[in-house]
């Protein structure tokens, strides 16, 4: 077995080779960019929205919700070399917020 305690022993002198990292596909970053870009409206959204109405929980929510997009969008950047399928669960997630973000 490779991993037994001569074998350690016997390389642990020798250098690992580190491959480097690869670059995220340009497809994977087109699609982050496209989910970020409606937080870019967020402001006029925000402009129609009346706080006087509202509760603490709503205007919390409303004023977290772009930091939450955006570092969803870089969690998503960053993980694709490592798991495809978070990139794609939580670009598909920020999708789901924003559907919810419009019934607040």
């Amino acid at each position: 077995e490779p991993y037994d305690l001569l074998f350690i022993m016997k390389n642990r002198h020798k250098k690992r080779q580190h491959n480097p990292p690869k670059r995220t596909p340009m497809g994977v970053v087109i699609a982050v960019i496209i989910s970020v870009m409606p937080v870019v409206a967020w402001p006029w959204y925000m402009s129609g929205f009346n706080f006087s109405h509202s509760n603490d929980i709503v205007d919390f929510l409303a004023f977290v919700f772009p930091v939450y997009i955006i570092l969803c969008a870089y969690l998503a950047y960053k993980c694709y070399n490592v798991r495809h399928e978070i990139t794609y669960i939580l670009l598909s997630i920020m999708w789901l917020s924003y559907g919810a973000a419009l019934f607040l």
